[in-house]
């Protein structure tokens, strides 16, 4: 209005705040990049070269299996002489030779990714403790007695959780599947392929839809989580008066009752997970049998060697356990996105009515 633009002239309007994403973002960016040495910096790097050789090596030492196969079955009536220099004795050393490499890949990703998390989480937690400290008594006392410990645990675990399912999890299976289908593609045709991408696709959906549902029963248990810990907190810190009011026997019925409750979100997490479980394996199961009737038929018509279906099983197979765990990822992540969420919200500075950063 015109008659107050003389008055606010000389203060300028706040700042917009970003979004819930873009902050997550940068906050990743800041604890988990910029807040590393670049000794750490380059150990992360080599953690996510290690994801994508250890896939593509994944996936040669399934040829190598059929390709020791295929020189195994010459062996029958072939010249005699060491066994170990025979060309099946070789492929099948490479094969182990391949699977070992994947192995040392992955455990070597664990070592390097490992400290690079626990300094995030420290560098986080460390700022989120110093802004709550930095708040006023008022904004104390209204917290509920062992809330924020259960943020900061909450917080710091959502962090390792979100970095290993998006950089280790859901990027990974993603790039696992892509590479397999292009495999596939080519050495079994578009039928096969497609075949596999539905297949990857109803397995995937059925565990983003179930696990969007089980979200409702977590949301619960840590309700429930944190009414049990603000009770033992309360009871504990105020004991004296517990006493005193003879209400031992009130506070053991009360402590009883929030831990059933508790016991029994825990089962229907359990129920469900175990449905969950049993619906995608019965979809990957399914599918991997057409895929394998979809070979035989090619085996059948002369244009696809029998060794090839070793090689289709062991790709699909390799698929199999990261798919099934892609939708409870998901899921993981957007749940690590809320309780990080909450921890991002004592590590922000309070500011004052134009926006800046209270001193």
């Amino acid at each position: 209005r015109g008659g107050s633009s003389g008055g606010g002239a000389g203060q300028q309007a706040p700042r917009q705040a970003p979004s819930r994403a873009r902050e997550l973002g940068e906050l990743l960016w800041v604890h988990v990049w910029d807040a590393q040495p670049w000794a750490r910096r380059l150990a992360l790097l080599v953690a996510l070269a290690c994801v994508v050789v250890g896939k593509l090596v994944g996936v040669r030492s399934t040829f190598a299996l059929a390709a020791g196969f295929e020189a195994a079955a010459s062996l029958a009536g072939g010249p005699s002489g060491p066994l170990v220099l025979t060309p099946a004795a070789r492929t099948l050393a490479a094969y182990v030779g391949y699977r070992m490499l994947s192995v040392a890949c992955e455990e070597l990703k664990r070592c390097l990714y490992a400290p690079v998390a626990q300094h995030a989480v420290r560098s986080l937690t460390s700022v989120a403790f110093r802004e709550a400290l930095a708040r006023d008594s008022a904004w104390h006392r209204a917290q509920p007695a062992g809330g924020l410990d259960r943020v900061f645990h909450r917080g710091s675990r959502a962090l390792q959780t979100l970095l290993a399912a998006v950089s280790f999890n859901l990027v990974p299976t993603v790039l696992d599947a892509a590479l397999v289908l292009v495999v596939l593609r080519r050495q079994f045709g578009p039928a096969v392929s497609a075949c596999a991408a539905l297949t990857l696709f109803v397995t995937v959906a059925i565990g983003v839809v179930l696990n969007e549902r089980r979200r409702a029963l977590t949301l619960e248990a840590i309700r429930r989580d944190n009414a049990l810990s603000s009770l033992c907190v309360e009871s504990f810190r105020g004991h004296e008066l517990v006493k005193l009011a003879c209400a031992e026997a009130q506070e053991s019925r009360a402590y009883e009752g929030r831990v059933l409750g508790m016991l029994g979100v825990r089962v229907r997490l359990a129920r469900s997970l175990g449905l969950l479980n049993v619906l995608q394996r019965l979809a990957f199961t399914s599918g991997l049998l057409a895929i394998l009737l979809l070979a035989l038929r090619d085996v059948r018509a002369g244009s696809l060697a029998a060794s090839k279906l070793v090689v289709l099983n062991g790709l699909m197979r390799q698929l199999s356990s990261p798919v099934q765990q892609l939708g409870n990822s998901y899921t993981m992540a957007r749940q690590a996105c809320v309780d990080l969420g909450a921890l991002l919200e004592l590590s922000r500075a309070q500011r004052g009515a134009d926006g800046a950063p209270r001193p």
